[in-house]
């Protein structure tokens, strides 16, 4: 199926639309004119992107990407805009649009509670290095296989969450704690078939009590009485990583493959002291 020949209108400039493309969108088109004026071009050439993307890791033997699916990912419409004609997104974390809406419906949540209710919001994001230095075992076979090496990195990844949200998360009243890892793109260390390293980070947006005074190393911290830079602090906090849609297709089709059931955006809390309304 070819694809579609979208219209495109801008949705109103709310703080969630704004969340959503400062988050997937502006990674990958770098700056552009501040919003709304140059959000149509750039979903033009994220969309290039996304679809010529599509292609090759379909090419590149990616799982998830049936026939139907693959039809899917390539209309998946842009974020950020009405679409003519209607289209349904693909839902796949690694779609920059869909990434994009995820991180705009988080943001909406978030802008609501605190919006109703006195709270800190936090912030925290964090690349942690490289895989290969927290010496967790990625040592690549001669064959040029990864499945067992970055299976073992996701294992880690997911223990140190836990770790992590037990730390500095133990008295908030929800949020959304986003770990993962992503090819190094260094070309001292990965090749067309595979990535010598894997880079790890980890990002939240934790809401906390109104009288909270806790210390996040490295962690932003906005009163409520700030609310109009919650869109920056989130969609800045949740960045779409760029080595999932420039790396070697062979390298993020073997990712794909390997994470494919593991949860990298988590929820906690649920603000579960307040109304959410």
């Amino acid at each position: 199926m070819a694809s579609v020949n979208f219209q495109l209108k801008i949705l109103p400039d709310t703080k969630a639309v704004r969340a959503g493309y400062l988050s997937a969108i502006v990674p990958l088109v770098g700056h552009v004119k501040p919003y709304p004026g140059g959000i149509i071009p750039a979903l033009r050439t994220v969309r290039k992107l996304w679809q010529m993307r599509a292609k090759a890791l379909r090419d590149a033997h990616c799982e998830v990407f049936g026939s139907r699916a693959f039809v899917y990912a390539l209309n998946c419409p842009p974020c950020a805009a009405y679409v003519i004609p209607e289209s349904r997104p693909c839902r796949l974390s690694y779609c920059p649009f869909c990434f994009a809406r995820r991180i705009s419906t988080i943001a909406a949540k978030i802008h609501n509670y605190t919006r109703n209710n006195r709270c800190v919001v936090v912030t925290y994001r964090k690349h942690i290095g490289h895989c290969a230095d927290q010496h967790i075992g990625i040592a690549l076979d001669q064959d040029g296989g990864v499945s067992t090496s970055l299976s073992a990195v996701l294992q880690a990844e997911q223990r140190h969450a836990r770790s992590l949200r037990k730390q500095y998360l133990q008295g908030s009243l929800g949020g959304y704690h986003w770990h993962t890892v992503a090819p190094d793109t260094d070309e001292r260390y990965c090749t067309a078939h595979h990535s010598g390293r894997w880079l790890r980070s980890h990002s939240f947006v934790a809401v906390m009590p109104a009288d909270w005074d806790g210390d996040i190393p490295d962690a932003y911290v906005l009163r409520t009485d700030y609310t109009h830079q919650l869109a920056g602090m989130i969609g800045n906090t949740f960045q779409y990583k760029r080595a999932w849609m420039f790396c070697a297709a062979a390298i993020m089709a073997e990712f794909v493959n390997t994470s494919k059931r593991t949860r990298f955006m988590n929820p906690f809390g649920c603000f579960k002291r307040g109304n959410t309304n």
